[in-house]
């Protein structure tokens, strides 16, 4: 066996570890977001336009929900699963409300808190959420109005973003080395060489905001 030979093999190997433990629907999830923002990333200033902006936002939304139909099973997994579930409230994620949904993606995104835990705090008339709440709105406003790309956030949204949507689909479950190969064939980034430890930090913040967040429903329920 040549030396090619043996990096496919090799490869293989490292193949087959992941996909022993993630769902068969990640790879897809992933490609389909990498398309995603594979469109939009090539849109010239001209070219960005609501109607071509719309129609990727169309065409992610059908293969998503190509996707769920092909492995939905009857079985409901428990409250706190995926990792979107730190993100977005059960409102959002149950009414499919597109405007809430842009403002707790960009809550989340700016602050690593939850705009619906903010709002609650809010009314206990705590001005840290207030605050808070207050940059989420102007960037919101910014986003409705068309003018402009809101600031860029501190946290890296890409790879923050890769680690919530294969939360609870077996992302959460990979060694460094697995996650850093997954997210070299996967990530919506394109990038081919992620540094494995770079990705576990990341994923222990990602989970440690989750988790707060979670801990907190719960311990208000």
């Amino acid at each position: 066996m040549d030396a090619a030979q043996r990096t496919i093999e090799a490869i293989k190997r490292r193949l087959a570890r992941i996909n022993a433990k993630i769902h068969p629907a990640l790879p897809e999830l992933m490609i389909a977001l990498r398309g995603a923002e594979a469109a939009r990333r090539g849109l010239g200033p001209k070219d960005r336009t609501p109607e071509r902006l719309l129609e990727i936002e169309q065409r992610f939304e059908a293969d998503l929900e190509r996707i769920q139909q092909t492995h939905s099973g009857p079985k409901k997994l428990p409250k706190g699963t995926f990792g979107v579930e730190g993100i977005y409230s059960e409102q959002a994620l149950e009414s499919g409300s597109k405007p809430r949904a842009i403002a707790e993606y960009v809550h989340w995104h700016r602050h690593n808190r939850s705009l619906h835990q903010d709002v609650e705090k809010m009314k206990a008339k705590d001005h840290a959420a207030s605050r808070r709440f207050q940059r989420t709105f102007s960037d919101y406003e910014l986003h409705r109005c068309e003018q402009g790309p809101i600031k860029a956030f501190k946290i890296d949204a890409d790879h923050w973003d890769f680690i919530a949507l294969g939360w609870g689909l077996g992302l959460e479950k990979l060694s460094p080395e697995e996650l850093a190969d997954f997210a070299d064939w996967y990530c919506p980034c394109g990038g081919k060489s992620h540094d494995a430890d770079n990705l576990k930090q990341l994923r222990l913040r990602f989970k440690k905001a989750r988790d707060e967040v979670l801990g907190r429903d719960r311990s208000n329920a």
